[in-house]
């Protein structure tokens, strides 16, 4: 019987190296490594409002760092997170210049059609795991959000807002609200 070793960082380098994934993106998930799907544009509106909404906050407010969806966190040697936006509180001398080896205080995921519940769950608790703070996951059918939050010894805490409710930065971002419905386009008939 073979045991499957899980892939390691290098391992997702060199599979990024081959000249068939020269214009894919990758992630590293408990050792399996999963294509990143590009997302649709409702997904990237979403995104572009979160990140809007947080660069904004973070020009008035110079509390941390705020990163759309290309920046990478190599949390270990078997996870490599590339969330759809994240924040990063304090450290004014953050070295821009080299990946992230740790986890954003504040991870933002807006969930497509490839994210299984499976994987985006074992996400949300790797994230926490290795001191993500607060994990806010974006459901752009149902216009909702899911606020995820370490529990203690207890695991995992989770709040559902809905999209007439308002999306705040609790401890992480002291000061920051957001009405949900943001988030979402208008109708524009």
């Amino acid at each position: 019987m073979s045991i499957i070793q899980p892939h390691t960082l290098d391992d997702l380098r060199s599979w990024e190296q081959l000249p068939e994934n020269s214009d894919k993106q990758f992630e590293l998930l408990g050792g399996v490594i999963y294509k990143v799907t590009p997302p649709k544009p409702l997904h990237n509106y979403i995104v572009s409002q979160i990140v809007y909404a947080l660069m904004s906050f973070i020009k008035i407010h110079p509390i941390g760092w705020v990163f759309g969806d290309s920046t990478s966190y190599r949390l270990s040697s078997t996870d490599e997170f590339v969330p759809d936006a994240s924040f990063i509180a304090g450290k004014p001398d953050l070295d821009l210049t080299h990946y992230f080896y740790f986890a954003p205080d504040l991870a933002i995921e807006v969930v497509s059609p490839a994210n299984t519940p499976r994987q985006l769950m074992q996400k949300i608790e790797t994230y926490i795991m290795y001191g993500t703070r607060l994990v806010w996951v974006i459901y752009p059918e149902e216009r909702v959000v899911e606020i995820w939050r370490s529990a203690g010894d207890d695991g995992l805490h989770k709040r559902t807002l809905m999209e007439k409710e308002t999306l705040t930065g609790e401890d992480v971002l002291p000061n920051f609200v957001l009405a949900i419905a943001d988030l979402f386009p208008k109708d524009r008939a």
